[in-house]
């Protein structure tokens, strides 16, 4: 059908001689491992926090491997059905179990799209606020960054090409990274004195 079509073609772009130029494998793992591991990875010492040093660990293997072996499925599942020429996760569903089963797919996706996008929101205005309360001594208002960052979420929606925010997606990669390595050496710090005390008492 015309929307199985477009369907197909939603990861394909064309160039001026009107062929298909597809994102690299790198780019693709880079995309991956921003969007997958995220602020996700900047809230783990939190998560931690909370479950404990024995359950934590645990539970994040568990649903480690839960979703590597769906993602694995998944691939399979694509790479088996590409000469009938399924392209989408939308069009696997439906070649499974029919209209129904592409309707519950597509929907799953966006809730979880918009979960995650939800998530990032609230993360980035929690931390503004902290940061202008440090700054300027006083707290701007959490729903402020929220609306700031709106218009800038809506524009980002309506690029169908993902080549063209590979150069913004390295420097989110690179900001992810200094992050990390910013929360480790203040771990370290923190051990440190800590350990420090512990030996002067």
């Amino acid at each position: 059908s015309m929307i199985d079509d477009k369907a197909i073609h939603m990861v394909e772009v064309e160039d001026k001689g009107n062929e298909a130029i597809k994102s690299s494998e790198f780019r693709v793992f880079l995309n991956t491992l921003r969007v997958n591991v995220g602020s996700g990875l900047l809230t783990l010492p939190f998560g931690f926090a909370l479950g404990g040093l024995v359950a934590g660990p645990i539970m994040m293997l568990v649903i480690g491997v839960i979703a590597v072996y769906c993602c694995f499925l998944l691939i399979g599942c694509r790479n088996k059905l590409r000469s009938d020429g399924i392209a989408t996760f939308g069009q696997i569903g439906r070649y499974c179990m029919g209209y129904f089963g592409r309707v519950v797919v597509d929907i799953t996706l966006i809730l979880t799209q918009f979960g995650f996008a939800t998530a990032y929101v609230i993360f980035t205005a929690t931390n503004g606020v902290n940061i202008s309360k440090q700054l300027l001594g006083w707290s701007v208002p959490f729903w402020v960054f929220v609306f700031a960052m709106l218009p800038i979420l809506v524009a980002v929606c309506w690029v169908r090409n993902m080549k063209t925010l590979a150069l913004i997606s390295g420097f989110s990669n690179i900001i992810y990274l200094s992050a990390l390595f910013i929360i480790l050496a203040f771990d370290l710090v923190a051990i440190w004195h800590t350990r420090g005390s512990h030996v002067r008492s």
